[in-house]
């Protein structure tokens, strides 16, 4: 009994150790952002309404966005970087693009920066218009990798009109 007692006590600690720290808010565009041995800055990120194509231009689903950042290994050894997302307001989660034909400087998805690197790429994705956070990674494993966030607001450039997309319901139907 006093075995069942001490492990619910110490699962009851465990879960709650955590409730008095706090995430760090989410950093500013331009902002120098450190997550483990990776040094983050993301400069911009430009909102389109299509890519240039081969033999036709290319149309997003919903509307893309492309960042343009910056990454520095301050660590002592290879950091491979998986694709990142950027999460809404609401919480929900897009994963950058696989495909990045006709954004200049694409990072591809094998993307390894070495000790002492910095590379400056952009990627992109495929989001609903609005403002999001763009979750940046330590390259760990996804079950202990550490992540941080950059506010990215959303502004359209001058000469980039934004087309309005139809609001849904909670239950995806379109509203007027």
């Amino acid at each position: 009994m006093n075995r069942v007692l001490t492990t619910l006590a110490a699962a009851a600690l465990a879960a709650t150790a955590g409730c008095g720290s706090r995430k760090a808010p989410p950093a500013p565009l331009g902002a120098k952002v450190q997550v483990g041995p990776l040094l983050y800055t993301v400069h911009e990120v430009d909102w389109v309404d299509e890519l240039p194509g081969e033999t036709s231009t290319r149309l997003p689903e919903r509307k893309f966005a492309i960042a343009r950042l910056q990454v520095q290994n301050t660590g002592n050894r290879e950091v491979h970087v998986p694709l990142l997302k950027m999460i809404s307001a609401q919480g929900q989660s897009f994963i950058e693009q696989d495909d990045g034909k006709g954004v200049e400087e694409w990072w591809g998805i094998m993307r390894t920066v070495n000790p002492g690197e910095t590379v400056t790429r952009r990627i992109l994705f495929d989001v609903v218009p609005g403002d999001y956070s763009l979750q940046l990674t330590d390259g760990g494993d996804p079950d202990s990798e550490t992540t941080r966030l950059v506010h990215v607001p959303f502004r359209m450039r001058e000469g980039n009109p934004v087309t309005p997309l139809p609001s849904t319901d909670a239950t995806g139907e379109q509203q007027p």
